[in-house]
């Protein structure tokens, strides 16, 4: 009885994970995605940060994202865009109200 929910998704056509490649295999649209992140982090290891501008406009407190976009003067849906790609990199952090710069985040 206690193996009864897992034969039922077995019987579904549950896969069996062991690897991160069992899932990419199940998902072929996240491989691009996959790249992209690592193409990011091999970026962020050379030391130079992509929107290294943008990141000037965030403090090492809370600063909210209409604050980020009017110092930078570029539109929210830019700089949320920009932001993911820096809290990717490491330079940034989202927190409760917008984000916080990385203590870490030096950039040349």
């Amino acid at each position: 009885m206690q193996a009864l929910g897992c034969n039922k998704l077995i019987q579904q056509g549950a896969k069996l994970v062991l690897s991160v490649a069992d899932i990419v295999e199940e998902l072929p649209g996240f491989v691009g995605l996959l790249q992209q992140v690592a193409d990011l982090s091999e970026h962020s290891n050379n030391s130079e940060l992509p929107y290294a501008d943008l990141l000037d406009n965030v403090d090492y407190e809370t600063t909210s994202v209409d604050t980020v976009a009017e110092r930078s003067q570029l539109p929210v849906e830019v700089v949320l865009g920009r932001l993911v790609e820096l809290e990717l990199a490491g330079a940034v952090m989202a927190v409760a109200g917008g984000y916080v710069r990385a203590r870490r985040a030096n950039h040349v």
